[in-house]
């Protein structure tokens, strides 16, 4: 049986650097949360079409909004800031990796890239919308089903970070994934984690990578360590791995 520690990957976005030329930007604490799990990081180029050969799962991390187009609609907020280049990448390995059963942990840009990969879209501005602001770091708690992934990792509820203006909501989320985590202020509810119940798929809206110590790392507010999340990717992964050679063998 292979021994070796899991390798994930890892989407990064697309930034100019101060010398002008076209660069990968990745922050550390995504790539921290995958090595303290016990897995083998590596940031995904452009070409989708061979990391699933070597990779044992997927993280999908924050970053640029979802074009609108890819949910079947127009702009409608002049807060957009999108990436059509890291779409195309990022929708291409989500479904090889769908497909093929290996693991997916999405965070916020991710988590919101999974829901429209699967049918569902999105809010494109919370505060337009009229919810609370979501950006910046903002505290706040959230609800979890006991049933779920989340619930064996975080119990029935937490506090988490925001650092995002657009939103799943229960009206547009995909059919086939199940809310597992949501926060309800009057009478709005958004989406804060959801589930798909057939394949590994753990999403969430807020920044686990930024709450590995027990505090949140911009602000230092104490919270729930977070480093579960990225356990549980490992362990999706060893069992894929491990199904996969079996498979192979049998």
């Amino acid at each position: 049986m292979n021994t070796a520690r899991p390798v994930i990957l890892i989407t990064g976005s697309n930034i100019t650097a101060s010398t002008g030329f076209p660069a990968f930007s990745l922050n550390h604490n995504y790539a921290r949360g995958v090595s303290l799990a016990g897995g083998v990081p590596v940031i995904a180029g452009e070409d989708a079409s061979e990391y699933l050969q070597f990779c044992a799962g997927l993280l999908l991390t924050g970053g640029a909004d979802v074009a609108p187009e890819r949910y079947g609609a127009q702009p409608a907020t002049d807060t957009l800031h999108c990436d059509p280049r890291r779409d195309e990448l990022e929708f291409a390995l989500a479904r090889r990796f769908l497909d093929a059963g290996k693991p997916i942990l999405a965070i916020c840009r991710g988590f919101q890239l999974l829901n429209v990969l699967l049918g569902g879209s999105l809010i494109q501005d919370i505060p337009e919308w009229g919810g609370a602001d979501h950006s910046g770091g903002v505290m706040h708690p959230v609800d979890i089903a006991e049933q779920s992934v989340l619930g064996t990792l975080l119990g029935n509820g937490t506090t988490v970070n925001s650092y995002h203006h657009q939103a799943v909501i229960p009206e547009t989320l995909a059919a086939d994934l199940r809310p597992s985590a949501w926060q309800t202020t009057g009478e709005r509810t958004i989406i804060e984690g959801f589930e798909h119940p057939q394949k590994p798929v753990l999403a969430v809206q807020w920044h686990p990578e930024r709450m590995l110590e027990g505090r949140e790392e911009r602000s230092g507010i104490p919270c729930t360590e977070m480093r579960s999340l990225f356990s549980w990717l490992l362990r999706s992964a060893t069992c894929s791995e491990t199904a996969a050679e079996l498979k192979n063998n049998s």
